[in-house]
């Protein structure tokens, strides 16, 4: 499901106010939009580079480990308290090295935990090889690879988000009520981070 593409001039205003990344504040609002009535925890898995030892460097292949958000976010905060809270709490497992998960491990009793990747084309640098003329192809993306995922990729200014489901596993109605709420979410970011984050209604199932 592809959402609209926004701007992404006003979130970053907030983020350099609170000294965080774009990512930071995209985080939080995929955060707080799958945040439901029954707990205010909301547990977020993101994926990260794996390759950290040397020993990876001569080696080809994708590399990559998830570290799992697990923040509180109460029913009265504001979008920049909730901000400050990813942060404090994806720094500290960045940190300590907790919060990791296992993608390929059973799922968690408590349901689908979501995922959330960040994607900017600005720093990707292009493939040379001498010889070669490298042409970069198209992404084509038609396969649910997680339950329920939301990839956003930046492009100049712009940030193009994509939600990914099993309907199988999550009712498109839902899937559709949380992409609205994060687009909601960013455009609040922008236009007042200190104002209330309302719980999202219960619907029916």
């Amino acid at each position: 499901m592809r959402l609209p593409p926004f701007h992404g001039r006003e979130a970053e205003r907030l983020a350099r106010q609170e000294r965080v990344p774009l990512f930071t504040v995209l985080l939080t609002a995929f955060a707080l939009a799958a945040r439901g009535t029954a707990s205010p925890r909301v547990r977020v898995d993101v994926p990260v580079s794996g390759r950290d030892h040397p020993q990876l460097a001569s080696i080809t292949g994708f590399f990559t480990r998830f570290h799992r958000l697990d923040v509180p976010l109460p029913e009265d905060t504001t979008f920049r308290q909730a901000l400050r809270r990813v942060h404090g709490a994806w720094a500290g497992a960045e940190e300590t090295g907790t919060g990791t998960a296992n993608p390929l491990g059973p799922a968690p009793a408590d349901g689908v935990v979501p995922l959330f990747s960040y994607r900017s084309g600005d720093v990707q640098p292009r493939l040379r090889l001498a010889g070669c003329a490298v042409t970069e192809a198209r992404w084509v993306h038609d396969a649910a690879k997680e339950d329920l995922g939301l990839i956003t990729d930046r492009v100049g200014e712009t940030v193009h988000p994509l939600l990914e489901f099993r309907a199988a596993v999550v009712p498109e109605r839902a899937a559709v009520r949380l992409a609205r709420r994060f687009t909601e979410l960013v455009t609040q970011a922008a236009r007042d981070p200190d104002e209330t984050v309302a719980l999202p209604e219960s619907e029916a199932p």
